[in-house]
């Protein structure tokens, strides 16, 4: 009876098929978008760029997702080139349509790439929206727009957004 009972149990294991089992890639998506500033002269202006990738450039295969969930959202200033004595009055980053974040105090550019800043997100519902976006559109879209200035030249940035994404297929 016990010989009966492996046996059965073997024959059950053996037909269940591992294609029905869902498979889950756990990655990060990095995408930046480049921002070119003109020489200020004195004066703020504002800004706004933006970039595109299809998210198939991030996950092999991504138009037979049936899940995302995002995990993990951030954000940071880089490569500075030109104009080092950048003034950020106030900026707004978007992933996918989705406003990211909002700073409305004035940051020290250089400082903040200089020291490698990271800037968390944190909000649960956000990260649900961003998921629900790639999985009606599978492209990452980041978008910019501020009011800086550049008095001395002009200057180049990148803001690299970060994130953490669990995927089923």
């Amino acid at each position: 009876m016990k010989k009966s009972i492996q046996l059965l149990m073997l024959i059950i294991l053996l037909s269940c098929s591992s294609e029905d089992a869902p498979e889950i890639l756990t990655t990060t998506i990095v995408h930046s978008v480049t921002v070119r500033l003109p020489e200020t002269s004195g004066s703020r202006t504002i800004y706004s760029d933006f970039d595109f990738e299809d998210l198939d450039s991030f996950i092999t295969n991504s138009s037979k997702i049936t899940d995302v969930k995002v995990n993990s959202l951030s954000y940071k200033f880089k490569n500075l080139t030109g104009n080092s004595e950048v003034d950020m009055y106030s900026y707004r980053i978007y992933v996918n349509g989705r406003m990211i974040e909002e700073v409305s105090d004035p940051i020290s550019l250089i400082q903040a790439v200089r020291q490698g800043t990271v800037f968390k997100i944190e909000s649960d519902s956000l990260f649900d929206d961003v998921a629900t976006h790639i999985l009606i559109n599978p492209v990452v879209v980041v978008r910019s727009s501020g009011w800086v200035q550049s008095d001395e030249s002009p200057a180049n940035f990148d803001i690299e957004v970060t994130i953490g994404v669990t995927a089923t297929f």
